[in-house]
C-alpha cells in the first residue's frame, strides 16, 4: 500500500510488503520475508530465516543475537536490489571483533557470522550493497572499515567447494582455501593459509605467515595447480608442501623489491 506503513508479522512464515513510502515492517517469529519496496525503509527480520529485500531507498535492516539460531532451514538473507545508504544495525552485544567474513566472490554474495548458528546472507555485499554497519555499542563503520577494522579474535575460515573470497582479521588467523579457486586476505598477525587444489591467491599481509599447500588430493596429484603467494611482511614466511611431494616438480618464480629471497623447502 501507498504511505508510510507500519507492518507486524506473526508466529508463523509471513509476507510482508511494504509498498511506497517509508516503512517499518517486523516479521516477529518465524520464517519470513520483508519486501520495503520504494522509499526508506526499516526491516526487522526476527526470530527465524528472513528473507529481507529492502528495494529502492536508503533501507535499515536489524539483526540481533539468536534471530537464526534456533533453525536448521538456513542462514538469514538481506537482498537490496537498489538505492544508497543501506545500513545493517545489530541489536544486543555484537561488536566488530563477533564477526567472521567471508565471501562467494564470483556470486558478490558476502556471509557475516557471528555467535552460534547465526549467519547473514548479504547478496552485493562484494560491491558495498551495504554501505554502513552499526554495533551495539554504537560504533558505526563503513564496509572498508569493517574490513580493516581491528577485529579482537583469532579465527579459523574455511571457503567452500566453490570459488571464495575470505578474510582473516588483524590477529592469528588460520585461513582454508576448500575447493574451487579462492582467494585468502590473512590481515596482520601470525597466519596460516591453507591452499586447496585450485588456483589460489594466497595473501598473508604482516606478520610470520606460513603457507601450506596441497597440489592434489589423494595419489593424483594435479601438477598443473598454481598458487600466487603475495606477503608483504618483512618477517619471514614458510611455504609448506603437504603430502608427498618431489621438489623438483615444482618451479618456482618470484619478484621482490628490495627483500632477499632464500629458497627453503619444508615437505
Amino acid at each position: 500500500p501507498a504511505g508510510n506503513d507500519v507492518l507486524y508479522g506473526g508466529d508463523g512464515a509471513d509476507r510482508l510488503s511494504g509498498g511506497t513510502g517509508d516503512d517499518m515492517l517486523v516479521g516477529g517469529d518465524g520464517n519470513d520475508s520483508l519486501w520495503g519496496n520504494a522509499d526508506d525503509d526499516l526491516l526487522v527480520g526476527g526470530l527465524g530465516v528472513d528473507l529481507l529485500v529492502g528495494g529502492a531507498g536508503a533501507d535499515r535492516y536489524v539483526f540481533a543475537v539468536g534471530d537464526s539460531a534456533e533453525s536448521d532451514d538456513g542462514p538469514e538473507s538481506i537482498i537490496d536490489t537498489a538505492g544508497e545508504g543501506n545500513a545493517l544495525v545489530f541489536n544486543g552485544d555484537i561488536g566488530p571483533g563477533d564477526l567472521r567474513l567471508s565471501s562467494d566472490y564470483y556470486a558478490d554474495v558476502l556471509y557475516l557470522s557471528y555467535a552460534y548458528r547465526n549467519t547473514l546472507v548479504i547478496d552485493g555485499g562484494l560491491t558495498g550493497v551495504i554501505d554502513s554497519f552499526t554495533f551495539g555499542g554504537g560504533e558505526t563503520l563503513t564496509y572498508q572499515e569493517l574490513l580493516t577494522e581491528r577485529l579482537d579474535n583469532a579465527y579459523f575460515l574455511s571457503g567452500s567447494d566453490g570459488d571464495d573470497l575470505v578474510f582473516g582479521t588483524h590477529d592469528n588467523d588460520v585461513l582454508t582455501a576448500g575447493g574451487g579457486n579462492n582467494r585468502l586476505y590473512a590481515g596482520d598477525g601470525n597466519d596460516e593459509l591453507h591452499g586447496g587444489g585450485g588456483r589460489d591467491a594466497l595473501v598473508g599481509g604482516a606478520g610470520e605467515d606460513l603457507y601450506l599447500l596441497t597440489p592434489g588430493n589423494g595419489s593424483d596429484y594435479a601438477l598443473d595447480a598454481r598458487y600466487t603467494i603475495v606477503d608483504d611482511s618483512d618477517r619471514s614466511t614458510t611455504v609448506r608442501f603437504e603430502g608427498e611431494v618431489d621438489p623438483r616438480d615444482f618451479a618456482f618464480s618470484a619478484t621482490s623489491s628490495g627483500s632477499s629471497l632464500n629458497r627453503v623447502w619444508e615437505v
